[in-house]
């Protein structure tokens, strides 16, 4: 899945692959920062945070230097300082349809198909 949505986002945008490592996230962000202001999407919400400390420390300006969006909502895009913005994906209302359409085709309803919900962004402190 995350490499369909890197492929996806290169036609609009430039996408900067590095190692799973948080400190790989955080350096090659501070490298682009370095030549200007920039937005930054993140796949993984721990990366983004990792990368809101590493600024934070380094004297980055949140949102005005750099803008930092998590394409994962979670408790840590909340809790960290400053707080991340976020896609919301919906997904435990997803969870919820599929549940529901499991348990109808146990029951012997035919098969059918539910439109997901439309993700939404949560704009938080880092944009």
């Amino acid at each position: 899945m995350a490499r369909s949505r890197a492929n996806a986002a290169a036609l609009h945008f430039e996408v900067l692959r590095v190692d799973r490592s948080v400190q790989a996230a955080a350096a090659a962000a501070a490298a682009i920062v370095a030549q200007g202001p920039a937005t930054l999407v993140f796949e993984s919400d721990v990366h983004a945070a990792a990368t809101v400390a590493a600024f934070v420390a380094q004297g980055v300006r949140l949102p005005q230097d750099a803008a930092i969006v998590s394409w994962t909502d979670s408790s840590l895009c909340r809790s960290t300082t400053p707080s991340i913005t976020a896609l919301n994906r919906r997904g435990s209302e997803i969870g919820a349809l599929l549940g529901h359409r499991m348990l109808a085709t146990i029951d012997g309803e035919p098969p059918a198909t539910d439109l997901a919900p439309d993700p939404y962004i949560v704009r938080r402190e880092s944009a």
